[in-house]
């Protein structure tokens, strides 16, 4: 699951209006638990929009497809990757990546649960100087707080941390990396 926050008008304003946009690519649809899943979410935003003038949420359960989900990253002020195991680390990469073109002032923040892309971010220093905000997802007022802070402290993305992803993430790197591990586990076999 992709989670996407986008803050409206200046932080500087005494109110800001937020939309926040959670987007499903539709795996698994065919398992019971997901189905499940989809009608737990889909009452939630329901009940949630409810209580709130304008319907904030936006439920996207139908994915986003290159390039469209580009320009949907490129526009998004704060993105949530906080997934319990699954390490989302294309997605994390993606949205640094759409912020390369944007004015360093204008560029949006990085919020990471502990898995997958937060242990590369982390291992090669990487912090919210670079706009990546660490949370527990389990804690959702201390990582609200936290996403918050590094907004009105005037953290966002990097030079740094786009250069990192643009010339040491690399997909043919990743692959390259993944098929000699699988050549050299049958050779060990």
């Amino acid at each position: 699951m992709n989670i996407f926050f986008n803050a409206y008008n200046s932080l500087t304003n005494s109110r800001m209006d937020a939309r926040f946009y959670q987007v499903t690519a539709p795996s698994r649809s065919d398992s019971p638990d997901y189905q499940h899943l989809n009608t737990v979410l889909e009452e939630a935003v329901s009940k949630m929009n409810a209580k709130m003038p304008g319907s904030p949420i936006t439920r996207i359960d139908t994915g986003m497809l290159p390039p469209q989900n580009y320009r949907f990253m490129k526009e998004i002020d704060v993105m949530l990757a906080t997934p319990l195991e699954d390490g989302m680390n294309l997605v994390a990469f993606e949205y640094m990546l759409s912020q390369k073109y944007k004015r360093p002032k204008d560029r949006g923040i990085l919020v990471l649960s502990t898995s997958g892309a937060s242990r590369v971010l982390k291992q090669k220093g990487f912090g919210e100087v670079d706009g990546i905000v660490y949370i527990n997802p389990l804690k959702l007022k201390d990582a609200g707080d936290k996403a918050v802070t590094a907004l009105l402290e005037g953290r966002r993305i990097s030079h740094r941390v786009i250069n990192y992803v643009e010339n040491e993430r690399r997909v043919d790197d990743w692959a390259q990396r993944n098929i000699d591990a699988i050549l050299n586990r049958q050779k060990a076999s």
